[in-house]
């Protein structure tokens, strides 16, 4: 129970954040619906599984086979699967999954619990794998992941903007996501896992966590919601260690684990709070605001300091990153993403002609919609002012 209160209670990135609320960033909601959430669940559920066929009742040692309670580790193996098939980053976990019989010292399961995990895995992958294009899916995604990996992915941390992310760019995020305080929370917790009656519990949510870890900080890309796959087994560790130390010199040990978890309640308040204050913000508004202001919904918008995933849901085809070169644009948007700053030749027609631009604030953004019947004119590196109906 405790572990599923902290990790549902605790802010995360990409849902509104310590972060967010200090700065008045918008919340996203998108990330929810794809990837991570789902890759985690099934990875949790598959080690569950696993955990199951370890701890599980045995028959009589007279009845006892190497094939008892296979089905739990087929399921672990299926859940597995259902993991690798959302984001393939869980494949490493296999190493965890591999712990389970070797913790437990099952030599025959270990052969015997491998092999029904196998078979249901790879049942699984094909089945999901198959409907997309089976070998030829699976081969594109892996030269995609290893392009990306490769190039990196341009991120801001600490202030400076970085292609390649450094090794402890996750550490950041997770205060970053749920703050400092539920950070001591989380480590005092983990700390008290491993130094109280630590168990084959511990050892294999430590197995899992260090091999994640291990694999994100070694990793070129480093997200705002990676950070978000390790949670599951940081919290279910911190659980464990404030349930043994409350039971270690009650009552002084229980008031000293009850006080610490009652900390994380505070960002826990700061989610539902920002939660029910979330609006439709930014570019969500942006083409009603326009209407308002009579720009014609045929004008099209050049958009700097946003990614275009950030805009495109909101207003299609009508939005262009800055990035184009070519096209006419009677909008420029500016938004706070450090990593798309404006370019130079859209700041000097700003600062060369002001009185041809109409310029109001949006929220985070700024918003500059061109008078005169005149639009910005995009062709290669430069952009200049020019009428719109010229024919």
């Amino acid at each position: 129970m405790l572990a599923a209160g902290l990790w549902w209670l605790t802010p995360r990135a990409d849902s509104p954040t310590w972060a967010d609320v200090a700065s008045g960033t918008a919340a996203r909601i998108d990330r929810l619906a794809l990837l991570e959430p789902l890759m985690t669940f099934f990875a949790v559920a598959a080690l569950a599984a696993a955990w199951q066929w370890a701890t599980r009742p045995r028959r009589p040692a007279d009845r006892t086979t190497a094939w008892d309670g296979w089905w739990w580790m087929a399921l672990a193996g299926a859940l597995l699967a259902l993991s690798v098939t959302s984001k393939v980053t869980t494949t490493v976990l296999v190493l965890a999954l591999v712990a389970v019989p070797l913790l437990f010292r099952r030599w025959s399961g270990l052969l015997t619990g491998g092999v029904a995990a196998a078979a249901a895995f790879a049942v699984v992958f094909v089945v999901a794998y198959v409907p997309v294009g089976g070998v030829r899916a699976i081969t594109f995604m892996i030269e995609f992941q290893g392009k990306h990996d490769t190039r990196g992915h341009i991120i801001s941390v600490l202030g400076k903007t970085y292609m390649i992310a450094p090794w402890w760019t996750n550490f950041v995020r997770v205060v970053e996501g749920v703050g400092w305080p539920t950070v001591v929370v989380l480590l005092v917790g983990m700390a008290a896992a491993f130094a109280i009656r630590p168990d084959r519990l511990v050892a294999l949510l430590g197995i899992a966590l260090g091999i994640l870890v291990v694999f994100y900080s070694t990793a070129n890309v480093a997200l705002p919601h990676y950070y978000q796959a390790w949670m599951p087994w940081i919290i279910a560790l911190a659980a464990v260690g404030y349930t043994r130390l409350a039971r270690l010199r009650p009552p002084l040990t229980t008031v000293v684990a009850l006080l610490a978890v009652v900390v994380t309640i505070v960002p826990a308040f700061v989610v539902v709070r920002t939660v029910a204050e979330t609006r439709t913000t930014g570019f969500a508004r942006l083409e009603g605001v326009l209407e308002e202001r009579g720009v014609p919904d045929d004008v099209r918008v050049l958009v700097s300091g946003s990614a275009q995933q950030s805009f495109a849901v909101f207003i299609g085809r009508r939005g262009a990153t800055q990035g184009v070169t070519h096209g006419d644009y009677g909008v420029l948007v500016a938004g706070i993403d450090p990593r798309f700053p404006m370019d130079d030749d859209l700041r000097a027609l700003l600062r060369e002609h002001p009185e041809r631009f109409e310029e109001f604030r949006l929220d985070a953004l700024r918003v500059w919609v061109v008078r005169d019947g005149l639009v910005i004119e995009r062709r290669g590196d430069t952009a200049t002012l020019v009428p719109a109906d010229r024919g």
